[in-house]
């Protein structure tokens, strides 16, 4: 059986801009009459990846298929150079040649590097940089990443790029959810955990117990942010995801009226204040002093017992997402923070700070996954205090008009045929479904149902 050079035919498939199935299609079309004896097509697309991988030999008759395929001779198939041959008993050659083949890699001079630095722009571009675009992109490098850990790579390399799509799948749960797509940001942060815990990487695994945390605080689940956070707390060591998860649970007991909230928020100060000041303040896996400004807002708001601290963090964070330019550097925080400070107005009594603090926070265009929900909350409250008040209905109209805008589905998120449109498909190697909620199995209940997502309607209890 010959060796035939994986690469090369690696090269030849990309080139003729085939995907893996099309090839194994292309060889049981190049078959002809012989169809029938072909093996099927999922164990074909196997072989492919072995043969490519070089982790197995190309028989004759597959060379001459591929050939075919590619329309060139069989005597130009590439076959690369038999390894010296060693000496009887010459151990050292052997383990020579074993070390040779362990550091063979397909992968470019740079290509490591360049995916990296690609995977950090994004992440520093979600403040602020059109989330559909961003998902598009990065879907396009996660599928890119995946794709070249088919192939020949030293262990390093191989754990490189699993850290890579853990941050790339990790960003692209936040994208989804912030698009609408709910499905799909499940299926990324899944896909997230599943590559941090194959690469060793407890901060990505912590991360995506974050985003779990923050589905679950959208959608109401306020005893599961909780725990997500505190599952992904034992995970994330001294890390800037330790101090977002500290955050996270701070909001999710504020939201249930605990007290605990404020021990959690200065847990998150303590392990902020160790580390060092990011390097790039704007990464969405990186927490600094003003972003910290920004959740204590929310969170003293939520809890209601000290407005005048909960104005003050809102404040601040309101004013440094604005640059002496007058552009705005942090769309998504603004706007939230507008809404904290227009939760406080409301309940000190001033209607026309609260309207004009509201109707700022829904001119940002750059929106999270909360905005609209707490906006629509926020609406409903003052319609109880004020139920004759036109500015009020004018303000329920504006959230109205938000959330049908919006592809179908309640507040921001969608789970129609209109959603977010996403590629990403669970693959089993790589990434399975995991539980909605801590503790429960990977597949669901015993009779294969899922949870039903709870969403707040507009009288949702708890504080704003």
């Amino acid at each position: 059986m010959a060796r035939v050079n994986g690469s090369w035919l690696r090269s030849q498939r990309r080139a003729q801009g085939w995907d893996v199935p099309q090839m194994a299609r292309r060889l049981a079309a190049a078959a002809g009459e012989d169809r029938g004896s072909m093996p099927s097509h999922e164990t074909l697309t196997g072989y492919i990846r072995r043969w490519e991988a070089g982790r197995a030999g190309v028989s004759e008759r597959y060379e001459l298929l591929f050939a075919k395929a590619f329309g060139v001779e069989r005597a130009e198939i590439e076959v690369p150079p038999s390894a010296p041959q060693a000496a009887q008993g010459d151990d050292a050659l052997d383990l020579i040649e074993l070390a040779r083949q362990a550091e063979r890699s397909d992968l470019g001079h740079g290509t490591l590097e360049a995916l990296c630095a690609v995977k950090e722009r994004l992440c520093r571009d979600y403040p602020s940089g059109s989330a559909g675009e961003l998902a598009r992109r990065g879907t396009g490098y996660l599928r890119y990443v995946l794709g070249l850990l088919d192939g020949r790579v030293s262990l390093a390399e191989h754990r490189e790029l699993l850290v890579t799509g853990g941050w790339l799948a990790a960003l692209l749960g936040c994208l989804y959810y912030d698009l609408g797509n709910t499905g799909a940001a499940e299926v990324a942060r899944a896909m997230a955990r599943n590559l941090g815990q194959q690469a060793g990487h407890n901060e990505i695994v912590a991360w995506s117990c974050e985003l779990a945390a923050w589905f679950a605080l959208v959608e109401g689940r306020h005893a599961d942010v909780v725990k997500w956070a505190e599952a992904g707390v034992n995970q994330a060591g001294r890390t800037n995801a330790a101090v977002q998860l500290s955050l996270q649970a701070a909001r999710g007991y504020a939201r249930l009226g605990d007290k605990r909230a404020i021990a959690a928020l200065r847990a998150g100060r303590r392990i902020l204040d160790e580390l060092p000041e990011p390097t790039y303040p704007e990464h969405h896996f990186s927490v600094d002093h003003d972003k910290y400004d920004f959740y204590a807002g929310t969170i003293w708001t939520w809890l209601g017992t000290d407005d005048a601290t909960a104005a003050k963090h809102a404040r601040i964070a309101a004013a440094r997402c604005v640059l002496p330019t007058g552009s705005i550097q942090w769309p998504m925080r603004l706007a939230i923070s507008k809404l904290d400070l227009a939760v406080i107005a409301g309940r000190r009594g001033d209607l026309d700070e609260a309207i004009a603090c509201g109707t700022a926070a829904l001119q940002v265009p750059r929106r999270s996954a909360q905005l609209l929900p707490r906006a629509a909350e926020f609406g409903y409250r003052l319609a109880a205090q004020y139920p004759r008040e036109h500015l009020v209905r004018e303000y329920r109209d504006l959230v109205r008009t938000a959330r049908q805008a919006l592809p179908s589905g309640t507040g921001q998120q969608a789970n129609g045929p209109h959603a977010a449109p996403c590629s990403l498909r669970a693959n089993t190697t790589r990434a399975r479904r995991f539980p909605a909620r801590p503790g429960d199995s990977a597949e669901g209940r015993a009779d294969g149902s899922h949870r039903p997502v709870h969403r707040p309607g507009p009288g949702f209890p708890g504080a704003l």
